[in-house]
């Protein structure tokens, strides 16, 4: 045996950039093309492909994904942020039971029911069939990414964490515009230049505190900060609050108002139930600015994010703005719909060559007679050699009945030419047979912006 000297720190570097290169792609980045992280694209395949399509323990649920995912303890909360109606951004699951709310935690996955939602099936498993299939982390074949119609990272947002690489964090977006912007890339036919459309946060529906152009600057270059507000509404003597910046809440409110609600001259109240809702009301005969008590409340319920956006290529950190994410995810779904339009051409012209067979064979009466007498391979060789067939459609026609192969075919004849043309259409005009899918998606995610509050831009300096 022979023993090498190497250097400690070329040990040490080759081995942490091994363990950096694991971090980026299985944990703290989503993947460019996808916009989700390793545990999210598990959680939503594995919960498409082994699970029965009705609400079943969100315990039986994490079970299945430990074949793919080699941390058992993260699964569930990992499903709660992609479940939860109340702090997710864009729930992909229907479910039953507590999955927690506004400050109180979701209950244990015994008593929790899910699964996932037929318009996360639509987005996330459309083309589940014709993905690009790997080896995973427990040694189990697993998606290299979905092709998903929409990055989940825009959809929820995401965080994340690195080994001496810059934290990700990417906004929530509004699920509405965003599909537009699709549609607008879609109809100029061109995947590598970005459309002029106007991607709005979703921040809980909070104000943005910055220009239009500023804010398409930080989608464009995938860094900036950006600063919220929450919406104030005076009624009479009483101060309404809704749309409050993530991070911030009741004790914030409180904090800020500890003086005025010492001294009695402000009364505090929350009334949230699905939406955030803080009530401050004037005490009736105290001398109380209220103009004062609205800008100490936008204050303390203002906060500012840093954006950062990093994506996981190959293992490899990648920064980048809205628009290369985008095109990646249009790449290989575009990638994926031609592996389906491959599969499907195939089978069509297979039934096709069978029924012709079967249609010439049943026009010669000669033919048909001798068939009929004999043996099995004797009329697989006679198929083979009288009408072209290989071995594979001349066992197709001898596992018809006697009745299949004497009747008329010329209707399915047609309607398989049709089929066929229809494919071959779609696959010539790949960008017009996606335009249809968007359109289709954009009527279903309008009637679920329940969750996706309009966001406004203002002016007001914080």
């Amino acid at each position: 045996m022979q023993i090498q000297s190497k250097d400690s720190v070329e040990i040490v570097t080759d081995n942490y950039r091994e363990y950096s290169k694991y971090v980026i792609a299985t944990r703290a980045y989503p993947s460019i093309i996808d916009g989700c992280k390793a545990v999210h694209k598990r959680c939503i395949h594995c919960s498409y492909e082994y699970l029965p399509r009705h609400l079943i323990k969100s315990a039986e649920v994490a079970g299945k994904i430990t074949v793919l995912h080699p941390h058992p303890q993260s699964i569930y909360s990992v499903l709660v942020s992609l479940a939860s109606k109340y702090d997710c951004k864009f729930p992909l699951y229907e479910t039953k039971g507590n999955f927690g709310g506004f400050g109180f935690p979701p209950a244990a996955e015994r008593y929790t029911e899910l699964m996932l939602s037929d318009l996360a099936i639509k987005i996330f498993e459309s083309f589940a069939d014709y993905v690009d299939i790997v080896p995973g982390e427990m040694n189990t074949d697993e998606p290299y990414a979905l092709a998903t119609l929409l990055p989940l990272c825009f959809l929820h947002g995401a965080y994340g964490i690195s080994t001496g690489l810059s934290n990700v964090n990417i906004p929530a977006l509004n699920s509405v515009d965003l599909i537009k912007y699709y549609l607008k890339v879609l109809e100029n036919k061109n995947i590598e230049n970005a459309p002029d459309v106007m991607i709005r946060p979703y921040n809980n529906g909070a104000n943005l505190c910055m220009s239009k152009s500023e804010w398409k600057d930080l989608l464009t270059t995938g860094k900036g900060i950006a600063k919220f507000s929450p919406i104030v509404r005076v009624d009479g003597r009483k101060l309404i609050i809704t749309n409050v910046p993530d991070g911030k809440d009741f004790e914030n409110l409180s904090k800020a108002l500890s003086e005025e609600i010492n001294d009695d001259k402000v009364d505090i109240r929350d009334e949230t139930a699905e939406k955030i809702r803080y009530v401050v009301e004037l005490v009736p005969r105290k001398r109380v600015n209220i103009k004062e008590i609205e800008q100490k409340i936008i204050k303390a319920l203002s906060s500012s994010e840093s954006y950062n956006f990093i994506f996981a290529d190959d293992g490899i950190a990648v920064f980048c703005g809205l628009h290369e994410v985008v095109k990646r995810n249009l790449e290989y779904t575009i990638k994926c719909i031609k592996k389906k339009f491959d599969t499907e051409l195939k089978s069509l012209k297979y039934k096709l060559t069978v029924l012709e067979i079967i249609q010439k064979l049943k026009t010669n009466q000669k033919h048909l007679n001798n068939f009929v007498k004999m043996g099995y391979e004797e009329a697989v060789d006679f198929l083979m050699c009288e009408y072209k067939a290989d071995r594979e459609q001349a066992k197709a026609v001898l596992s018809k009945p006697i009745s299949y192969l004497t009747k008329e075919h010329d209707v399915e004849i047609k309607n398989l030419k049709d089929e066929i043309k229809q494919v071959k259409n779609n696959n010539n005009d790949i960008f017009a047979y996606l335009t249809t899918i968007y359109q289709d998606l954009l009527k279903d995610v309008r009637a679920f912006t329940r969750y996706q509050d309009v966001t406004n831009f203002v002016t007001q300096n914080l």
